[in-house]
């Protein structure tokens, strides 16, 4: 997978140099990044699904185990882990800093377009564009503003 040059590290890939378990939100860690950025996460949805992850998340004395494994990710035992990669996508978009590839999605699902026709309407390149949509590159707090107002436009035209 292509990383996104802002997110790597000095070491050539990103990664979590320090992690703290956030003590008035059971299931959100605190991490510092090889990019020197201090970034927190809710892990709830990711812990969900499985009954190993979420023994993790049900249990705090579990939770507050996480630990750096040795490729700069998330560990809490032998069964649960996350990569630098995720957690960082995760607080990015929780942080109303980054656009998830679902609301993209459905921003573009919303509006009737394809990659041809968002990439046009957003200013942008069809080849970004399905960057964006796979999910291959993070999406930019500018991208998210753009759809933002987009949304805006059409719905003051709708108006008149």
């Amino acid at each position: 997978m292509t990383r996104d040059k802002d997110i790597v590290g000095p070491g050539g890939y990103l990664s979590i140099t320090d992690i703290k378990p956030v003590d008035d939100e059971p299931t959100s860690l605190t991490a510092t990044f090889s990019t020197k950025e201090v970034l927190t996460a809710n892990l709830w949805n990711h812990l969900s699904g499985q009954p190993e992850l979420e023994a993790v998340r049900d249990d705090y004395a579990a939770f507050s185990t996480v630990s750096i494994d040795e490729f700069g990710g998330l560990e809490w035992n032998d069964d649960v882990d996350m990569s630098a990669d995720s957690f960082y996508r995760t607080a990015k978009i929780q942080s109303g800093h980054a656009m998830g590839r679902n609301e993209f999605r459905a921003w573009m699902r919303s509006n009737d377009l394809i990659i041809d026709t968002a990439a046009v309407v957003l200013g942008i390149s069809k080849r970004q564009t399905a960057a964006y949509s796979s999910g291959e590159k993070l999406i930019p707090r500018t991208i998210l503003l753009a759809c933002k107002g987009c949304d805006a436009m059409v719905a003051e035209e709708d108006a008149a």
